[in-house]
C-alpha cells in the first residue's frame, strides 16, 4: 500500500482536502530529509479537517502519540519538525477555491449532509479534478514553504487529575485553573 492509499484508508475516503494534507506531509518529508535511527517527526496543524488525517497517516504523528498538536485556526498550515530542523507549509490562496465560491458552498453542504443529490453531483464533478490537480501540481505551486524555529516539544503525558470544584468532573491537573480559590476545568473557567 502506498502512502496515498494509507491516507485514504485512514480517513475513509479520498477528497481534495485529504490531498492537501497528503501533499503537505510528502513535502515536509522531502524538506526535512531522512530521519536518523530513533528520530521521530512532530507536527502542529492549524486546521482540524481531512488534511489533518492525511498528515497523521503519512507522518505517523497523531494526537494519541503526542506528536501532533492541533491548533485549529481555520488555516491549511502545517509545521513539521525533526530534531534540529522544522518547516512551515502554508497552502497558497486560491487552491481550494479554484472553482470559486460556489464550490466552497457545495463542499460545506456535502460535508454537513445537507446537499441535494444534484448538488452532490455538481460538487463531485469539480472535486475530482481539483483533487487530481492537488496530487499532481508542483509543490511550489501549492505551498509557501519556509524553515522555522523548531516548535516546542509537547511536555509528554500528564495523567494526574483533579475534580473540578464547580462541575465535579475530573480534569487533568495541568488543565485546571484557579478561580476564586477553587480549581476548575477550562469549561467552568470560561476558556475555550
Amino acid at each position: 500500500m502506498n502512502l496515498w492509499e494509507r491516507a485514504i484508508e485512514f480517513h475513509g475516503h479520498h477528497c481534495c482536502v485529504l490531498a492537501v494534507g497528503y501533499r503537505a506531509a510528502m513535502l515536509a518529508r522531502e524538506k526535512l530529509g531522512p530521519l536518523q535511527e530513533g528520530e521521530r517527526l512532530e507536527a502542529v496543524v492549524e486546521t482540524a479537517d481531512c488534511s489533518t488525517d492525511a498528515l497523521q497517516a503519512v507522518l505517523r504523528c497523531t494526537v494519541g502519540n503526542r506528536r501532533l498538536l492541533v491548533r485549529d485556526r481555520g488555516k491549511h498550515v502545517f509545521t513539521v519538525a525533526k530534531p534540529g530542523k522544522a518547516v512551515r507549509l502554508a497552502l497558497k490562496p486560491g487552491i481550494i477555491s479554484r472553482y470559486g465560491t460556489d464550490f466552497a458552498v457545495l463542499m460545506e453542504k456535502v460535508a454537513n449532509g445537507t446537499a441535494s443529490p444534484g448538488e452532490k453531483g455538481r460538487f463531485y464533478s469539480w472535486q475530482q479534478p481539483l483533487m487530481e490537480y492537488i496530487l499532481q501540481a508542483p509543490a511550489e505551486d501549492l505551498f509557501d514553504c519556509r524553515e522555522v524555529s523548531r516548535a516546542p516539544a509537547d511536555p509528554g503525558f500528564v495523567f494526574v487529575s483533579v475534580a473540578c470544584d464547580k462541575c465535579g468532573e475530573e480534569v487533568f491537573a495541568s488543565f485546571a485553573a484557579e478561580r476564586e480559590g477553587k480549581r476548575v476545568c477550562p469549561d467552568c473557567a470560561g476558556e475555550k
